[in-house]
């Protein structure tokens, strides 16, 4: 058991705005958030502040816990490597000459989502348009131009054809995406949630992502079980229309999950003393923005998966697009996260004890 406690302050939030999503499993709450709350005149005010819809808990109580998916509870190069390879069998599924089919490979589906991010110079696309539309540029370019290649047109413009054969394509790779989050997942990860939804029944937990994965569609196929449903109250991705283009590391997609967790207006008040605690790998995208919001942030930072070495590498660094500028800005923001963590762990199984040790060193 190895984690490392810095109990620190955060500041208050930041504001922002929001755009469009499509394709697939609309994140929603799973149920309401069963917070407790002050029914009597105590120290952190009188029985009618609970009236107002706002939660009121008790000081020192754990509030809200919000987790980063990808990275923090499994590793995401393997995950989507396996559901790029599904989405690439799907689309050579759709076509019936073999040496067209052959012509679409996951190097292929990679270049086709450089190639448009690079097209679209900087103007935003959400990753789900961005896989969607790479692919139906790909089914174009086999059909019309002979093999796969730079984007068919400006945005929008391919055949109705190739668009539905992309989105049904995509629909593969989102399941299968979750799917191997399931196979992928850290060891002792599922049950070390089962374990604090348990002992903190009050608490209101959510997931905070800028991909595409769903806990309560994460099944072991082999099991038919799904070891993460139940576990989750809500669910914000980067991709939704509350969110785009304000994806992590962008304090909007915090406030949001704030506003699903029971907090009108996304705005987090630790005044009482009560706790929200988020849970990422990213010290940028989760400690930094997380903190800003008013999070107590713990770092995942563990040991990379061997597993997840050979299998999948990272992959990011395969199709990004970071201007020298951006990698620059994310080199120094960084810096300034590494004095907002409050705990690093290397396991999301030693995550217990240390909610233990934050909500203990409370005044």
């Amino acid at each position: 058991m190895m984690f490392r406690l810095f109990i620190t302050l955060a500041a208050s939030p930041a504001l922002v705005v929001t755009h469009a999503f499509s394709y697939g499993r609309l994140p929603t709450m799973s149920r309401p958030p069963l917070r407790r709350l002050v029914t009597v005149a105590s120290d952190v005010g009188s029985a009618a502040d609970a009236g107002d819809g706002v939660p009121v808990v008790l000081p020192g109580e754990l509030a809200v816990l919000t987790f980063d998916l990808d990275d923090t509870l499994y590793p995401i190069g393997p995950v989507v490597g396996e559901a790029d390879a599904a989405m690439v069998s799907a689309m050579r599924s759709l076509l019936p000459d073999p040496a067209a089919a052959s012509m679409i490979t996951e190097g292929a589906l990679i270049d086709a989502m450089v190639a448009l991010r690079r097209a679209l110079a900087g103007r935003p696309i959400t990753y789900t348009d961005l896989r969607v539309r790479a692919a139906a540029d790909i089914f174009d370019q086999i059909t019309w131009g002979g093999g796969p290649g730079e984007p068919s047109g400006a945005y929008g413009t391919n055949t109705p054809m190739s668009s539905a054969w992309a989105a049904r394509s995509f629909g593969v790779w989102l399941a299968e995406r979750n799917a191997a989050a399931t196979r992928w997942m850290f060891p002792g990860a599922a049950a070390s949630l089962r374990a604090i939804r348990e002992k903190y029944p009050g608490v209101a937990i959510g997931a905070v992502t800028n991909g595409r994965g769903h806990p309560d569609d994460m099944i072991d196929r082999d099991r038919g079980e799904a070891p993460l449903r139940g576990v989750f109250d809500f669910v914000v991705c980067g991709d939704e229309p509350e969110v785009f283009p304000f994806r992590k590391p962008s304090t909007k997609i915090y406030e949001v999950a704030l506003e699903r967790a029971g907090f009108p207006g996304g705005s987090w008040d630790g005044s009482t003393g009560s706790v929200w605690i988020h849970v990422g790998d990213n010290l940028v995208n989760d400690v930094g923005a997380s903190a800003k919001c008013g999070a107590t942030a713990v770092l995942v930072d563990g040991k990379k998966d061997e597993r997840a070495a050979v299998a999948g590498g990272d992959r990011d660094e395969i199709w990004s697009t970071f201007s020298p500028e951006e990698k620059e800005w994310r080199r120094v923001a960084e810096e300034e996260a590494k004095q907002r963590v409050a705990a690093t762990v290397e396991n999301i199984a030693d995550l217990p004890d240390i909610i233990e040790q934050i909500l203990a060193s409370l005044p």
